[in-house]
Formats: structure tokens, sequence, C-alpha cells
């Protein structure tokens, strides 16, 4: 699995912060998708392609084909140095800002060294299949209201995993990276609970941590659940309040995957899946 740099990192969160400003969903990292990025900022870093997109149909097609993905864009940059000017040059051109906009919901990062120590850019976005996501009624009634994914909470979704990459990093932990497959199963424990199909606990919690090293591999997975108001600075402090919680919140994983859900009751039910890759 290609892995992600800390400067890669904050580039992507620059970019879901600009994404959350405009009520737009945040964009997952996929590891697929980031391994493509690597190749291309390879190449032209090599000078084994030019400066630009080259080859840039034949990756979207095996993207679309591995990720049954329906549209692909990419952005390349080069001579940037820090996270805060590739995002501010990206913005600032027409094309790229419509890149960075548009509807996706997938994403990977790459920077490269040239030669010349000069830093080579490449960022693909995806639309890709997210089947718990997209799915507007999975293996529920008709008389259900859930609301599966909207701007309001993918924005609390992305403010609970700040606060807690936050909170990690002041223990001297390492920041905590959302995977797809762990997402989706965040998401669909949560539609659960909050079509009280199963109460608010970790039921089938074994089940899903076994699902999940299979399908991706991994050593450990624990879970944290909460129901609670549309608050994540009030979700995030419940859990560190709780030593149980706040365990998992400091435990030795590398990936994660959150998940909300509202009740017809306008009731916001969490759940947060931590998985050590």
């Amino acid at each position: 699995m290609t892995s992600i740099s800390n400067f890669e990192k904050e580039i992507l969160n620059q970019i879901n912060k600009h994404r959350t400003s405009l009520n737009l969903n945040i964009l997952t990292y996929n590891s697929t998708i980031q391994s493509f990025c690597h190749k291309h900022s390879n190449k032209i870093a090599q000078g084994i392609v030019p400066f630009g997109h080259d080859g840039f149909k034949a990756r979207a097609n095996e993207l679309i084909k591995l990720l049954q993905g329906t549209a692909v864009s990419e952005n390349v940059a080069m001579g940037q140095q820090s996270p805060e000017e590739v995002v501010s040059s990206w913005i600032k051109s027409e094309k790229h800002k419509k890149n960075l906009e548009g509807d996706y919901n997938l994403t990977g990062i790459s920077i490269i060294k040239n030669t010349t120590n000069e830093n080579i850019f490449t960022q693909i976005f995806v639309k890709g299949f997210v089947p718990s996501v997209i799915s507007k009624k999975p293996a529920l009634s008709s008389e259900d209201n859930l609301i599966y994914s909207d701007p309001e909470t993918n924005k609390i979704n992305y403010s609970i995993l700040k606060q807690i990459n936050q909170y990690r990093i002041t223990k001297n932990l390492s920041e905590l990276q959302i995977d797809t497959n762990i997402q989706n199963m965040a998401i669909h424990h949560a539609q659960k609970m909050a079509n009280s199909s199963i109460s608010l606990s970790h039921k089938g919690f074994k089940k899903r941590a076994e699902s999940l090293i299979e399908k991706i591999g991994g050593s450990t997975v624990a879970e944290n659940v909460a129901l609670g108001q549309k608050d994540a600075s009030l979700i995030v402090e419940s859990w560190l309040n709780s030593i149980e919680h706040r365990i998992n919140i400091e435990g030795d994983y590398n990936l994660t995957g959150i998940g909300i859900a509202i009740s017809k009751n306008n009731e916001y039910y969490y759940c947060q899946i931590f998985l050590k890759h």
C-alpha cells in the first residue's frame, strides 16, 4: 500500500477545509489512487514524461474500473514549497479549482522531488462507488427517515477527525487517516443504530472487525459509539472523558472511519472505528 506523508496529509486537510467551507463533502484518501499519483509524479521527476497530464486517459480508465467510478480529474503542480502554497495555486487557477471543488469523494496526492530538488505534485480526484453512502435505503424500511450523506454531517465528520488528530498529536501519537472501507462500515453501523435496528451499542463488532481485517489487512480494531447533539466538540469531549473510549482514541492505530446518521427523531448517532494496518 502506498503511504501518505505528512506533507501530503496537510494538502488533503487544507483541501477538505476549503470544500467544507463550500458545504461540499470531504475527500477520502484512497491508497489505490495514491499509487497512481505516485507513479505519475515519479515519471515527471525522472523526466520520463513531460510536466503535465501525459497518460491521464489511461490512468482515469483504469481507476474507473478499479473503483467502479464515474468521473476522474487530475491536478499537477511543480515547485511549491508548502501545502499552503500548492493549494493556493490550485485555487487561483480556474481549471484546478474546478477539479478541487468537483463532485468527487476519493483522492490521492503524491509529492516527488526531481533532480533539481523541485517538488512535483499530482492529485487525482475520483467519483467512486461507496455503497453505504450512495444507496439511499440499504436494507431499511420505507418508513425510515435517515440522512445518509449531506454537507452538515460531512462537516461534523471532518471536525471530529481533526479534533481527535489534534489530541493525538499532543500525546506524540501519529494522526489517523480515513480509509474508505472503514468509513463505510462505520456509516452502516451508525445507520443501523439510528434506524433502531439495533440499540446504541457495539453489537456485531466482532464481525465488523474480522471483515475489515480480511478485506484490508491489519492486526487490531477498536470502536467508539455515541448518541448526542450535532456538535463534534461535545462528542469528542464525551469520548475523552470516558476511560474506555479514550484508550481507543489513544491506541496504536493508523486508520479510521467515522459514521454519522440521523434518526427520524433528529437524534445523531456516531460510530468511529480504529484499525492498526
